[in-house]
């Protein structure tokens, strides 16, 4: 991946001071942070909100039990970034530290996405399909 990876800079310098956060979000941030395998998340979202138009049975409700997207890019990296991206949005620096302080357990997650965002469990997967598109015609 080359000399410099901030991904994984994140990851040694950030997470020792979050114990209490979830996979997803330490990779979220760290994606939306310093990019992914080399790549943006931006990149990252592109191609991921092309590869769920040709897959709509895929049901992003239950997205944590997924796992690698294919051998460019796994979904805790872009959905996980995907989320980061919102929250930060939404609150900066704060709400960030909310999502890293918010649980390591699964449910914990899905609880910070409804406390943080407001999204309810039952619609995660239209949530996270509409942000995709949403954010890929940005980088078209």
């Amino acid at each position: 991946m080359g000399e410099y990876y901030p991904h994984e800079v994140f990851h040694v310098q950030i997470d020792p001071h979050f114990p209490n956060r979830h996979f997803w979000a330490s990779e979220g941030v760290a994606t939306l942070l310093g990019g992914s395998r080399g790549r943006s998340l931006d990149w990252h979202i592109k191609r991921t909100s092309h590869y769920l138009k040709q897959r709509p049975e895929i049901d992003l409700n239950n997205m944590l039990n997924l796992r690698a997207l294919d051998g460019e890019t796994s979904f805790h990296y872009v959905l996980g970034g995907l989320i980061a991206k919102k929250v930060f949005e939404k609150g900066s620096w704060s709400l960030l530290k909310e999502l890293m302080s918010s649980g390591e357990t699964d449910e914990a997650y899905y609880k910070a996405m409804h406390e943080l965002l407001g999204i309810k469990r039952g619609e995660i997967n239209n949530y996270i399909r509409e942000q995709l598109e949403l954010e890929s015609q940005k980088f078209q």
